[in-house]
């Protein structure tokens, strides 16, 4: 892709949107996932650690990986972004 091409401006602040975007949606995605329907069946687990390591951030039910994982290619789908940018903000949130 040519970074030129939506300007450099828009380079220099669409990984600010991507951020924007993303953590927006999953942080609807997340309180959805806490619908009395179905956090006990996807998302408990999430919450079922009592004392917080690094590894209670991989504790989720793969459809919560899943859901939480959309907003990352939703972006890219509605907004253009450079690929070297989308793997370095995939870099930077993962």
């Amino acid at each position: 892709h040519d970074a030129s091409q939506y300007g450099w401006l828009y380079f220099a602040v669409s990984p600010v949107l991507f951020l924007v975007f993303s953590d927006s949606l999953i942080y609807w995605i997340h309180r959805g996932l806490h619908h009395r329907s179905i956090y006990k069946y996807i998302h408990k687990l999430h919450h079922s650690f009592v004392h917080v390591t690094p590894y209670a951030a991989f504790a989720f039910h793969p459809i919560d990986g899943f859901l939480q994982g959309v907003p990352y290619q939703l972006f890219v789908l509605f907004f253009p972004l450079h690929s070297t940018l989308h793997l370095v903000t995939l870099a930077a949130v993962g």
